[in-house]
């Protein structure tokens, strides 16, 4: 995926935290990475600190020299705050020594743009850690939501364990636990009678007649989505019925649920 495409994919706007002490090459990048990038400009490192505190942004792009607090000590303060610990930060210098490079690269930046620079190797340089940064929180929350769901089971499985013969009591948590995970406002979980052909609700939450009602008379021939499963034997997943290939043409397309 391009920078461009990955940016309107991503409609909220990207913030960078800009800090340099001179007035003019302040302004001069700040008209670089404007638009795509929303540009908080500042003066000093202590500014930039201040503006990162509150609101934390995708980026921190920061001069090396400057007054009050410097690129390193910015760099120090931010890594010491667990809300801007991963944000990327990159170090702007005249100083074009390889001790120089490193020490900013040991420090903790991720990455050095020496000046004189281009505005093609500035926008290069801010789009990848963008980017990158962006694809890293995107895993993290995913990891953060694969984990609250884990644990949630966990302490759904722990509570039927203590609900001992109460079997209602268990299933009930076990559609409380499915419509909390999955994000649902209402849900149920069916049993089938294989011999009859019978299908009741065993537990739901949310649910009230005619949805109920019509659980009392479905049979493998309708047009429901239990019905689908029923003939099928095996796990039937549909998103949403109004567009779900499972039904076209059904008359569950036309309000019969």
């Amino acid at each position: 995926m391009g920078d461009e495409s990955f940016l309107a994919a991503h409609p909220k706007p990207v913030r960078i935290v800009w800090a340099e002490d001179d007035p003019g090459m302040r302004a001069h990048v700040t008209r670089l990475l404007s638009p795509p990038y929303a540009v908080e400009a500042v003066e000093d490192g202590e500014a930039a600190l201040a503006a990162a505190r509150r609101q934390v942004p995708e980026l921190v792009l920061a001069d090396v020299v400057m007054p009050n607090l410097d690129g390193f000590g910015l760099l120090m303060a931010l890594r010491a705050d667990p809300r801007t610990r991963t944000v990327p930060l990159i170090l702007v210098s005249g100083r074009v020594s390889e001790n120089a490079l490193l020490d900013g690269l040991q420090a903790g930046a991720d990455d050095y743009l020496i000046k004189p620079f281009s505005p093609q190797e500035l926008l290069a340089r801010v789009n990848v850690h963008v980017k990158m940064s962006r694809l890293r929180r995107e895993h993290e929350a995913l990891i953060s939501a694969d984990l609250q769901a884990m644990n949630w089971l966990y302490e759904v499985a722990t509570r039927c364990v203590q609900a001992g013969n109460n079997v209602q009591h268990c299933l009930d948590e076990i559609v409380a636990a499915a419509i909390a995970l999955t994000g649902a406002d209402k849900g149920n979980l069916q049993i089938l009678d294989r011999t009859s052909g019978i299908l009741t609700i065993a537990a739901h939450k949310g649910l009230e007649a005619p949805f109920l009602d019509f659980f009392r008379t479905v049979g493998a021939d309708d047009a429901s989505a239990c019905a689908k499963a029923m003939q099928a034997g095996k796990c039937i997943v549909v998103d949403e019925v109004a567009i779900s290939p499972i039904f076209s043409g059904s008359a569950s397309q036309q309000g019969k649920r």
